[in-house]
């Protein structure tokens, strides 16, 4: 039956152009299937990841670090984040205020040393973690201040390689500030730069001594962060505070990396004004801002502040 089936089929080369025909008719829309099914499919290979516009909606995670000589309103601002409020109080200073900000969630923790302040930020992103599993809503963890905690570092490193020495005896030698470094940024600063909270650290105005020393043309140290100087500190505000002719704090956004614009003399400064500033220059960068005179001209807040293009933040890359 099979060889008279085919002996059948050599009839002519029309049959088998119409079989073709029919074969080519019927595979097209499986072609145009295919097409629309490759489209489904390249969406399919990151079933984890948001698209743009989801993005584009959630709730912004804000680091902040702020600097400034003592007084000057860095623990205020800590208490002005978003609650609950977790600090970790290496100054033992925030209870000095804490009065202010009853109406607040806060806990407050004061370590004496490194290994404490570890164990209390621990303790802190964990609570955070299981608020924000319950309530969806971002909660804040504050270091007051990142200055000590450096210090503290120190001492770590001389308690583990120097043991049984004084540390005023000890001489830290060059090769020993990546472990000093090493102590600071992986065993207890990297849990700040991967937690999904907001984070608000401080640190204490310093003159720079070495750029005087290295730098004949200056007759002045200038201003810097207390800590390690070429540390990069992972925030999206660096955000100075100093006092202005009245005695009232005043600050400049000093770096970025949410807008090209920064605001400079906002007074009293607290984080809803931050955010604030933030949202209007966002705004005005979308709609065109190119330089600061647009920027001047199409802002409409009350806040009375000057606009800056310029990243004046010198130290911190």
């Amino acid at each position: 039956m099979g060889w008279s089936d085919d002996s059948s089929s050599d009839n002519g080369d029309s049959g088998e152009n119409e079989t073709r025909a029919e074969d080519e008719n019927e595979q097209e829309p499986e072609t145009e299937d295919m097409t629309e099914d490759n489209s489904t499919d390249l969406s399919s290979l990151a079933p984890n990841a948001m698209d743009v516009n989801e993005a584009s909606e959630r709730e912004s995670q804000h680091k902040i670090m702020c600097w400034s000589d003592e007084g000057q309103g860095k623990t205020h601002f800590g208490y002005t984040m978003p609650d609950p409020i977790c600090f970790i109080d290496t100054e033992n200073k925030a209870d000095d205020i804490a009065h202010k900000f009853q109406d607040k969630e806060v806990y407050i923790w004061q370590p004496s040393d490194f290994d404490e302040a570890c164990q209390h930020r621990d303790e802190a992103l964990n609570f955070l973690s299981e608020y924000m599993e319950q309530t969806g809503d971002r909660g804040t963890i504050v270091v007051d201040s990142m200055a000590v905690m450096w210090e503290w570092s120190q001492y770590k490193f001389i308690e583990e390689w120097y043991p049984n020495t004084p540390p005023e005896d000890v001489n830290i030698e060059l090769q020993d500030w990546p472990k000093i470094k090493e102590y600071h940024n992986k065993h207890f600063r990297k849990p700040f730069e991967s937690c999904d909270f907001h984070v608000y650290w401080t640190s204490t105005r310093k003159d720079d001594v070495g750029e005087v020393i290295s730098n004949d043309n200056i007759d002045k140290a200038p201003d810097k962060p207390g800590g390690e100087k070429d540390n990069v500190y992972k925030v999206n505000s660096i955000v100075r505070l100093y006092l202005n002719g009245n005695g009232v704090p005043v600050g400049d956004l000093q770096k970025s990396g949410l807008t090209r614009f920064k605001y400079m003399g906002l007074e009293r400064p607290t984080y809803d004004k931050h955010i604030d500033l933030l949202d209007e220059i966002q705004r005005m960068e979308s709609e065109g801002a190119d330089n600061v005179g647009d920027v001047n001209e199409m802002y409409s807040l009350d806040y009375n502040v000057d606009f800056t293009e310029a990243n004046t933040m010198r130290y911190l890359d």
